[in-house]
């Protein structure tokens, strides 16, 4: 049996982030499923608050392993995000800066709207004094048909940034999916 084996390749040592032969072969398990899953949608339009409806559709029709939708008006200082992941429900959250009265406006949009505004996602500990700072908030629950989602979404345009039905928004869909 020793003629088969070349001990001078034999090695010990394990890829990195590997604790033992359990994470080896489940890191190529995950090598080989990233190698089969393919961008289906990679795509950025300018449009109008009053097509918000087509782009919730596209997100609550898709049958992808990711897919993912970024709404913000032409400023950048709002984004709504709304996406899910296969097998899990869709999920949505806003994007602005601290202390801004977006801030304001959003957290009374949450109260008037009966929603719940999960924890914010906190001011790093390596932000220098000073620099502007984007807070993130998860909201739920979210209606699970589109047009109730919709109106959420345009309603909450309306109310924290004052757009209108052709205030101009950009969005940005990205699904990616398994190739098999």
């Amino acid at each position: 049996m020793d003629e088969f084996v070349n001990y001078k390749k034999r090695n010990i040592t394990l890829p990195l982030g590997c604790k033992n032969l359990h994470d080896v072969l489940k890191l190529q398990q995950d090598t080989a499923s990233a190698e089969r899953t393919t961008v289906k949608r990679d795509e950025s339009v300018t449009g109008t608050l009053s097509e918000v409806g087509k782009y919730v559709e596209i997100v609550l029709e898709s049958r992808a392993d990711a897919i993912m939708l970024w709404m913000r008006p032409p400023d950048d200082r709002f984004l709504v995000y709304l996406g899910h992941f296969v097998g899990e429900p869709v999920q949505s959250t806003a994007n602005f800066q601290k202390d801004s009265a977006q801030e304001t406006k959003l957290r009374d949009f949450i109260a008037r709207r009966g929603l719940k505004a999960l924890e914010d996602s906190g001011i790093p500990p390596s932000v220098l004094p000073g620099l502007p700072v984007d807070f993130i908030y998860e909201f739920s629950p979210l209606p699970s048909d589109e047009a109730s989602l919709s109106e959420l979404i345009i309603d909450l345009f309306e109310h924290v940034c004052g757009a209108r039905g052709d205030t101009e928004l950009r969005f940005h869909c990205f699904e990616v999916g398994d190739a098999a």
